[in-house]
Order: C-alpha cells, then sequence, then structure tokens
C-alpha cells in the first residue's frame, strides 16, 4: 500500500545525472533509495550551464536517425531510459524521476508517516477488508477506508500540479472577459 501511494503521489522525487556514451542510447537509472516508478522530465545541460528540456519521443516517432545531440527520451521499463537519437558526443544529461519502494524494502521515508500516516493506514485496513478468503475479509468494511486512503491522494496530485498552492485555478469570472 505504501509504494503504491508513493508512485500515486509522485511525492518522493530524485534527480539523475549522467554523461552519454558516444553509441550509446539507453542508460539506467539507480536511485539512492527505492526504485524509480516514472520518468519526469530529462534535460540537456549546455554548455553555458543552462538546462534544455528534452521531449518525451512517441513509439511512431523512434526511427533510427543519425547519430547526434540527444533532443527527445523514451521508457518502456521506468528505470532505463532511452535518449534520441544515438549521441555523438559526450552530452550530460539530467533526469527527475519519481521513486516508490521496492517489493523487499523494510524502511520508508519518515516524513510519509507523519504527514500522511492516517491516509495510509486507510490504504492498509482497505486492501486487508478486500482480500479473499481471510477471516477478516468483510466487502462493506473495504468500502468505508478507500475514501481516506485515495482523497489525499488526488490532493496530493493536485498541489503538485499547481505548484503546492491548493485551489489554483485559471478560471475567470464573467467579470474578467469585459461582460
Amino acid at each position: 500500500v505504501l509504494g503504491e501511494f508513493m508512485k500515486r503521489t509522485t511525492l518522493i522525487r530524485e534527480q539523475f545525472a549522467f554523461d552519454t556514451i558516444p553509441g550509446a542510447s539507453t542508460y539506467q537509472l539507480i536511485p539512492a533509495f527505492g526504485q524509480v516508478s516514472s520518468v519526469l522530465e530529462v534535460f540537456y545541460d549546455d554548455s553555458s550551464g543552462n538546462e534544455i528540456k528534452l521531449r518525451p519521443r512517441p513509439e511512431e516517432l523512434r526511427y533510427q536517425r543519425s547519430p547526434a545531440q540527444p533532443d527527445s527520451w523514451w521508457t518502456a521499463i521506468p528505470d532505463m531510459i532511452t535518449v534520441s537519437p544515438v549521441p555523438d558526443n559526450i552530452y550530460t544529461i539530467s533526469v527527475r524521476a519519481a521513486t516508490t519502494l521496492k517489493q523487499d524494502d523494510t524502511t520508508f521515508p519518515e516524513d510519509l508517516a507523519k504527514h500522511y500516516g492516517e491516509a495510509i493506514a486507510a490504504g492498509v485496513m482497505a486492501t486487508m477488508y478486500a482480500m479473499p478468503g481471510k477471516p477478516w475479509t468483510s466487502s462493506q468494511s473495504s468500502i468505508q477506508p478507500g475514501p481516506v486512503y485515495n482523497g489525499p491522494i488526488r490532493t496530493i496530485r493536485g498541489n503538485l500540479r499547481d505548484g503546492g498552492q491548493p485551489n489554483q485555478s485559471t478560471f475567470r469570472g464573467i467579470a474578467g472577459f469585459g461582460a
């Protein structure tokens, strides 16, 4: 449940930086803790220290191109990233990725329990009540903790999208349009 919470919220993030190897297009991301759950952004560091965002490359455009400076990326397995075209030189690539727990992890970030302990506990309860064939199984009881688990996930995702500002909106009232 905690791993799924981390994956769905993308709260725990890590930045990776690596130099490309001419002729090699796929690179493995090894986080300090847990495992990569999704790649969020990829940048190329130019010679002036500026980050230039690489765009995701859709499958229909992944044809073989002549080696050059990478301008795009794609990933099918979260901890493996492929840059395109194949690098013709050494370039510094930065990757921002969300991480989650591995199956065998026995520790997790303390801040999650401190701030979201009730939501995580509700997720554990809903999962346990929904287990088939167990003495504690109760389909009726599994419904109640679901919103306590899923609500904070939606709130966290909304806050991350809006820069940490709840209810940040681009909606303007009718007076804003000159009526």
